[in-house]
């Protein structure tokens, strides 16, 4: 435990410590272990000699007694304050127009203890006209206020009608001082707008055409780009040689003003009267104005360049060029394209080219010297074309013509178009066909082909020369020479050249001839063509093969071999066959077998068989063993010409093959496959195989029909025989997702172990893979409406795959449904190398959700193929965060019986989402309705924006009974944000009904009055409530006449208006007899209009003196004199 002295440093001001009982500059207090004390600090301010926010500090000291080093100070600051105030501007700033006078509604609140006065000002640019003013519109230059009081003003500004820029705005600073405390101001700035009007005209995309010795119209388009309603008016300021007039859209008078919306656009036509004489696209230029009836700010000015047209033509022809016969006529389609937008006609003529040219109509049935074509259209006539004999042109000549084209809109505007036309051609070509073998002696007719690749029918004569074997130039048919061929064009004629070869001894193998034949136009002598012609002499050659393989032969065992001869020349031949080398038996035989052979003829191309008879000796042949031999020919034709071919025998040895006949396909866990093999004993002998199969995984041979277990096969030579390979996949669990196995099939030859082969056969599973995402951007869900994600699954796999879909997690609703949205849904299925969609729909709850709440739950997809193949994703979904702040812009407030009041109160949406607010009322028995901003409908929720600002009103009625003076209500006001009703805000309105109290005082005795004079009495109404209030003055007067008057006697008055805490003084106006010795009484009372009940009277004795009128006179002067400033006579 510690005992802690505590003491007060510094300070101006009384102060004192309080602990428990003990009080005191200076105390101490004993304190246990780990535990707390408080003690008090009362500060004492004087009541005289403070000024306004005076503050005092003292530090108190806390010491440890035991250890005066354990130490702690801190300090205390009091401040008074005795003047404070509030100065609101209660009207949002306006925009008005020029001349008009904006009025904003402010109101002073003193929130200090004391009755105060304040000066109100306006400081800053003040371009426009500003005023002050009361509720009842009276200029003021200050307000006075008792403490708590507020008083509405107006602050006036009038927007001048010159001197003013478009959208021109003016800032001024409404200032308030304290004159008890100047000190302390209080400053708000407001700031009017004037409108902003402004227009243009859009420049036209291209210059208006106009038409030389017409007048055409065409449209201006004008933009209001204010944001108000304008009038506009358009005029005409400058124009060029040309006349213009401004008329209506509809054309049927002139423009009258134009009345536009704000953003939009509308046009009016200008209307221009071009002269004729002038040139093609003369221009010319008008200057048009448009001025906004509102705003001499508002004008825009526009050049606008008119033109005239270009009168300009373009011409084409089809064909192109034409090719036409000597002597023949051809016709051109011609076309004219009208460039310009208005209609116009052209003279046609022709000029140049040597050949004849004619210009006819389209029908072809007159001849055209003049053609009409309507704006940008086109029309057509023909161009007829002449050509001279065939002795007056060279071979293709060409000619050019032009066709002269002149407008007659414009005479200044022509086209001379050309036109090329070519003669037709004279041409040929020779061909020969591919055949050119010739036997030697024997006359051979080589075919030939004559092409006319001209344009016209010719002839043609045909010589040959430089053939050093006999030749001559036959018909197709060979039964004639010629020398003479014809053909039209494009067609095609046959001869023939016959050439004959020296005997075979008098040339070589295969030796050849070349001649050139010579061919020449009849028509044109220049047009010729030459070809040369071979012919090749016949060859001798030949092949030999063996139409089956080698073959293997046990010994004393025979076999017969079929050869093939093939004459490969071009001559029929005959052969010497022989065989040589070999240890074997062989001979050649013809194909019956019946008898041997030494020799073959064979016509040139063709090819004849024999047999060769090969045996195998029964000894002295190894096991496996061979023997080759020879099998020569040499032709008779050309001895010079052999061939030789070597065929091979094998003795016997043990050979198969095997081959696998089932397709491996993949396989699931836990299924069976069965592959079927085909073994084939290609050897010369029976034979049985062993087989055995071996891997990973459970294999079995079985025999073909799958009825039992085999270990091996016996075969015939030359036959085959099936088995079975059976292999049992393992679980899914036992081998990883697309896993295979190897499984080696040994088969060994038990005739000879050395003749053995091994299969290998690769067993693959299905890759089962896939990929799962969700395809939808998640968004903010309101509570109690739901969401759909789409999820997509991609089988990346290479077999069709079905899914088992689950949902883990999540505190909200879920429900998986297929992509229609038409049912639930707990797997799917997709094709390889394929998607499907699917639906995740989240319902979030409409109740107990925190605001911003999210909500996260997993999608499980499961293939149902190999369910160790899982994939999962994550949906979170959040409800929309709701914030927002709720406060009363107005002050607590005083409303009297049967008033009312509008409290203004403020919802700023704090957060990032529109929001709607539901309001309502708690605890009231006083009549309140919320009501809109504008004050003209009863409203029960606001819907803000976000990030934005919305008001509306309470309004409060006082009941007119019920209730007493000094009664209050304070009512909470509730807002419920409609997005989550968990965020909430309330505020609290307290309305009180005013205390009305005064003091009726008579300020001047009674008197004694003299007889035909008045006499002013003086009272006094002292409001001593806290609210201005209205007092009823009546009088009941005695026998002499009496009137109420104000303070300054300039009025007869019936009641008078005192502010709370204030004072007003009235008189009453007594009119005395010409009597003496005589009194009167009357009783005036003051009602208050704020409390009927309150109300006060006074009596007052009026009384005549009885002296003489000359003493009186000589005593009432200097009483006159000292009630001077209060009696007027």
């Amino acid at each position: 435990s510690d005992t802690y002295n505590i003491s007060l440093l510094g300070g101006n001001w009384a102060n004192t410590i309080t602990y428990l009982s003990d009080s005191g500059n200076t105390l101490s207090i004993s304190i246990h272990p780990k535990s707390k004390a408080s003690f008090s600090v009362q500060v004492d301010s004087p009541s005289d000699g403070i000024y306004n926010n005076q503050m005092d500090v003292i530090d108190v000291m806390v010491t440890s007694k035991n250890i005066s080093a354990v130490s702690q100070q801190d300090s205390l600051t009091t401040i008074v304050q005795t003047h404070s105030f509030m100065l609101q501007k209660l009207t949002e700033n306006l925009e008005g127009t020029l001349g008009q006078k904006c009025r904003y509604e402010c109101q002073l609140v003193n929130t200090g203890p004391n009755s105060d006065v304040y000066d109100l000002s306006i400081t800053g640019e003040k371009k426009w006209i500003y005023d002050i003013t009361s509720q009842t519109h009276t200029t003021i230059d200050a307000i006075t206020l008792s403490p708590s009081q507020r008083q509405k003003f107006y602050v006036n500004v009038i927007i001048p009608t010159s001197g003013v820029t478009n959208g021109d705005s003016d800032s001024i600073t409404l200032v308030a001082v304290s004159q008890d405390n100047p000190t302390v101001i209080k400053e708000v700035e407001i700031r009017t707008t004037s409108p902003f009007y402004d227009v243009s005209i859009i420049p036209p995309s291209t210059n208006p055409i106009v038409v030389n010795g017409q007048t055409t119209s065409f449209q201006v388009y004008i933009k209001n780009l204010g944001m108000h309603l304008d009038i506009f008016d358009a005029s005409i300021i400058q124009a060029g040689n040309w006349s213009y007039d401004i008329r209506n859209k509809a054309d049927t008078g002139s423009l009258e003003p134009m009345t536009i919306r704000g953003g939009v656009t509308d046009y009016f036509l200008v209307k221009a009267t071009v002269p004729y004489d002038l040139p093609i696209g003369t221009t010319d230029s008008v200057t048009v104005k448009v001025d906004s009836s509102l705003s001499t700010l508002s004008t825009d000015t526009l050049q606008i360049t008119t033109q005239i047209p270009t009168f300009d033509m373009i011409i084409t022809q089809l064909p192109e060029m034409a090719t036409v016969v000597p002597g023949k006529t051809f016709d051109y389609q011609v076309q004219i394209l009208n460039t310009c937008i208005i209609d116009d006609s052209y003279t046609l003529s022709t000029s140049g080219g040597n050949w004849t040219y004619t210009l006819r109509n389209q029908t072809n049935t007159a001849d055209l010297t003049t053609i009409s074509v309507p704006g940008n259209m086109t029309a057509s006539f023909i161009l007829q074309v002449g050509l001279p004999e065939i002795e007056s042109l060279s071979n293709g000549q060409k000619d050019r013509v032009y066709i002269d084209a002149i407008s007659i809109g414009n005479s200044r505007v022509s086209n001379a178009w050309p036109v090329t036309t070519a003669s037709a051609t004279y041409a040929f070509d020779v061909t020969t066909s591919d055949q050119n073998e010739v036997y030697p002696g024997i006359p051979f007719l080589h075919q030939m082909h004559l092409t006319n690749t001209g344009q016209v029918s010719d002839t043609y004569q045909l010589a040959i020369s430089s053939s050093k074997w006999p030749s001559v130039i036959r018909n197709s048919e060979d039964t004639s020479d010629i020398h003479l061929i014809s053909a039209g064009p494009g067609e095609t004629a046959s001869f023939g050249i016959k050439v004959t070869a020296p005997e075979s001894h008098l040339i070589s193998n295969g030796e050849s001839d070349t001649l050139t034949l010579y061919a020449v136009s009849l028509s044109r002598a220049e047009v010729q063509n030459t070809i040369q012609v071979v012919s090749q002499s016949r060859t001798y050659s030949l092949t030999i093969q063996a139409l089956s393989n080698d073959v293997t032969l046990r010994a004393g065992q025979f076999y017969n071999y079929t050869l093939l001869f093939t004459n490969t020349g071009s001559a029929d031949d005959t052969y010497n066959i022989s065989t040589s080398g070999g240890k074997w038996n062989y001979a050649l035989r013809n194909m019956t077998d019946d008898a041997n052979l030494s020799m073959i003829s064979i016509p040139s191309g063709c090819t004849r068989t024999c047999i060769l008879k090969t045996g195998m000796p029964l000894t002295g042949v190894d096991n496996g063993g061979s023997d080759t031999v020879s099998v020569s020919a040499v032709s008779q034709g050309r001895s010079t010409v052999t061939c030789d071919y070597d065929i091979t025998t094998n003795s016997p040895f043990f050979v198969f093959t095997v081959s696998q006949i089932s397709s491996v396909t993949p396989a699931w866990p836990n299924q069976i496959k069965d592959y079927l093999f085909e073994i084939e004993n290609t050897g010369l002998f029976d034979d049985t195989y062993t087989i055995q199969a071996t891997g990973n995984w459970s294999y079995t041979i079985r025999n073909a029909s799958d009825t039992s277990d085999i270990a091996s096969i016996s075969l015939a030579s030359g036959t085959t025989q099936t088995f079975r390979l059976s292999v049992t996949v393992p679980s899914a669990t036992a081998f990883s997702n697309g896993a295979s196995d190897t499984v080696t099939i040994n088969i060994v030859s038990q005739g000879n172990a050395a003749a053995s082969t091994e299969i290998h056969l690769i067993q693959p599973t299905p890759f089962f893979s896939f990929h799962m995402q969700n395809n939808t951007t998640p968004t903010n869900v309101y509570p109690g409406q739901t969401f759909d994600y789409e999820i997509q699954v991609d089988n990346t796999g290479l077999s069709l795959d079905t899914y088992n879909l689950s949902l883990f997690g999540g505190d909200w609703s879920y429900t998986i449904r297929n992509a229609d949205d038409t049912a639930q849904i707990n797997s799917i299925s997709v094709d390889p190398s394929s998607n499907a969609r699917f639906i995740v729909k989240v319902s979030v709850p409409i109740s107990n959700i925190a605001n911003g709440q999210s909500d996260t739950v997993t999608v499980q997809c499961i293939s149902q193929a190999r369910p160790d193949v899982i994939h999962s994703i994550q949906l979170q979904t959040a409800s929309p965060s709701f914030m927002y702040s709720l406060e009363s812009m107005t002050q607590d407030m005083a409303v009297n019986f049967g008033q009312s009041y509008n409290y203004r109160i403020q919802i700023q949406n704090e957060g990032l989402n529109d929001d709607t607010y539901h309001i309502n009322i708690e605890a009231n028995t006083w009549d309140y309705e919320i009501r809109n901003d504008r004050d003209n409908a009863i409203i029960q929720s606001i819907s803000v924006d976000a990030q934005s600002t919305g008001v509306f009103l309470v309004k409060v009625t006082a009941p007119l009974t019920g209730v007493s003076r000094g009664d209050s209500e304070t009512v909470t006001l509730h807002t419920i944000s409609q997005g989550n009703a968990l965020v909430s805000k309330s505020v609290q309105l307290t309305t009180s009904v005013p205390i009305h109290s005064f003091k009726f005082t008579q300020l001047t005795e009674n008197s004694v009055v003299y007889p035909g004079q008045h006499f002013l009495y003086h009272l006094q109404v002292e409001n001593s409530g806290a609210y201005t209030d209205t007092y009823n003055l009546s009088l009941l007067p005695g026998n002499w006449i009496y009137a109420i008057r104000d303070k300054l006697d300039r009025a007869d008055i019936t009641e008078i208006s005192v502010g709370g805490g204030l004072t007003e003084s009235f008189f009453i106006k007594t009119m005395i007899p010409d009597t003496t010795g005589e009194s009167d009484v009357f009783t005036v009372t003051a009602a208050s209009q704020g409390k009927h009940a309150n109300s006060a009277s006074i009596s007052i004795t009026s009384h005549l003196p009885s002296f003489s009128f000359l003493w009186m006179q000589q005593h009432i002067q200097p009483w006159f004199c000292r009630v001077n400033p209060i009696i007027t006579q």
